[in-house]
């Protein structure tokens, strides 16, 4: 890495990237699970595909002479909040986890790939020391996947529909399968939760709610978990939300009670998804041949449930601005990987009055700079870098990149005024997360899809954030879901001025 990271004109703002360091990485470990019988068990649960051929829907054939283990990567880890943290007294956390078939996890990558490719997602709920208090799979769509009380076989049997009140480990549906989810802690009394996700039969993007239910325990965990996407925004106007990795953020406006959800498509591209209100529903589904219960261990029940009010629409666009030209200088393709957390910094004088407050919208993006020889060893960097590049991995005795699939990202922190029209204000150099096993040198990881407060956030001092962490939850490799701590003072310390000539304090929502 270090080697890789001398030309600084190929990097963000003309500054060397950094290797980060990050405290107390851990690994989010699902345990049996990784042995995912259940999922490639041979010729269970068969089905008629569209060719009306008989084919079961584990990934080995009839004979099972050949299985596609699930590996776990792609996390989001959010903070449980108010309301939310009644799940269970040991609950902390809630992580949304890719769970794909197609990886590269050392030994077990298959060069055989298999007839259907399974991504979905896990939900799973997380104690103080991110260990894994119980996990279940997130339904995307309740209204295809669950079966109606009916009992109609054609529909079960076409859409593989699952049971009522599945909860838990259960055998996952492959309708609407949903990837790369995101969380967004919404920050009310409710400790409401927004959910973020690809799917490759959804209308893009896709954003709903993401109730979980579950059962406490004596020991003050939880079983018969359930996490079901709800009521989603309106989304009529899809124009300016096209993408990936779209970065949301709520606000709270003193002229407005209510908060307002925000989403960042692109840099400098800005709408709005309506104002958010809650309301009391009834978590029930209906189609005309019966009714289902979206998920709902317990059945039908009454819930408190957060939606958009009004439809999507862009309101601020400012890609042409002196502070986006930093990303366009280099040529890459930019974007967000998290979504957003508002943080504030409280600086103090030496007598302990205090001096000044500051207040940004904190994110991740990262830089796409190569692709892999899987995919079409297409480099993303500018033509006049390519040559370098190669020749700099030659000389360096590194050869082609090693990954099979996958692209090479570096990442960077930045931050965007928390008031409306919410520019661009700085920007930190990049950096790649440091390997576990090779101290100094950099993971594999193509996104950052978790930024949070850690639990040991006081509860008692909003104003001031300099001395909690947050929690970054990351990808290694395509294969390893991996959660890592920071402090806020560091994060503050990379972040420079996206203009040149002012200061952090001028550019930051910073009062005294």
């Amino acid at each position: 890495a270090p080697a890789a990271f001398n030309h600084t004109q190929w990097f963000l703002m003309g500054r060397h990237p950094t290797v980060l360091q990050l405290e107390r990485t851990t690994m989010i470990d699902f345990g049996s699970v990784h042995a995912v019988d259940w999922m490639t068990k041979p010729g269970w649960r068969r089905h008629p595909d569209q060719r009306g051929e008989d084919w079961p829907r584990a990934y080995g054939s009839a004979g099972g002479a050949e299985t596609f283990p699930l590996r776990f990567f792609n996390p989001s880890v959010v903070r449980l909040q108010g309301e939310a943290r009644n799940l269970c007294q040991r609950c902390a956390y809630a992580a949304a986890v890719r769970a794909d078939s197609l990886h590269q996890c050392p030994g077990t990558w298959k060069h055989v790939v298999p007839r259907r490719i399974f991504h979905g997602t896990i939900i799973a709920i997380l104690d103080n020391e991110l260990k894994v208090l119980g996990w279940t799979w997130m339904l995307s769509a309740p209204y295809y996947q669950i079966r109606t009380q009916a009992g109609n076989k054609t529909w079960d049997t076409l859409n593989d529909t699952l049971p009522n009140n599945v909860s838990d480990g259960f055998a996952p549906s492959w309708a609407r399968l949903p990837f790369d989810t995101r969380l967004l802690n919404v920050g009310d009394r409710a400790g409401s939760l927004l959910a973020i996700y690809t799917c490759s039969s959804c209308q893009q993007p896709s954003i709903g709610q993401l109730n979980i239910w579950a059962q406490p325990t004596n020991d003050g965990g939880l079983t018969n978990l359930q996490a079901w996407v709800g009521v989603r925004p309106q989304n009529t106007d899809m124009s300016f939300s096209r993408g990936r990795n779209q970065a949301l953020f709520v606000h709270f406006s003193t002229k407005n009670a209510r908060p307002t959800l925000y989403m960042q498509s692109w840099f400098g591209v800005i709408g709005t998804c309506g104002d958010l209100r809650t309301r009391q529903v009834f978590s029930a589904c209906k189609r005309s041949v019966g009714s289902i219960t979206c998920g709902a261990h317990v059945g039908p029940l009454y819930s408190k449930t957060v939606f958009a009010q009004k439809s999507w629409q862009l309101i601020y666009n400012y890609t042409s601005s002196p502070e986006l030209r930093h990303f366009a200088r280099l040529g890459l393709r930019v974007s967000s990987t998290s979504n957003m957390l508002r943080v504030r910094r409280q600086e103090q004088r030496g007598n302990g009055e205090r001096m000044k407050s500051c207040e940004v919208l904190l994110g991740v993006g990262h830089m796409h700079r190569s692709d892999t020889r899987k995919n079409m060893d297409h480099f993303l960097v500018p033509t006049r870098y390519r040559q370098a590049i190669r020749a700099h991995r030659h000389h360096l005795g590194l050869g082609p990149i090693p990954f099979r699939f996958g692209c090479h990202y570096t990442h960077f922190f930045y931050a965007l005024r928390p008031q409306p029209p919410f520019k661009l204000i700085a920007l930190s150099q990049e950096f790649c997360i440091e390997s576990s096993d090779v101290p100094g040198d950099c993971e594999s990881v193509q996104f950052v899809g978790g930024l949070s407060y850690s639990a040991e956030r006081s509860q008692g001092n909003l104003t001031d954030d300099r001395d909690t962490h947050l929690l970054l939850s990351f990808g290694v490799n395509d294969c390893e879901a991996k959660v890592g701590m920071i402090s806020v003072e560091r994060v503050w310390s990379m972040l420079r001025p996206a203009r040149a000539g002012v200061s952090m304090e001028s550019v930051a929502q910073c009062s005294h």
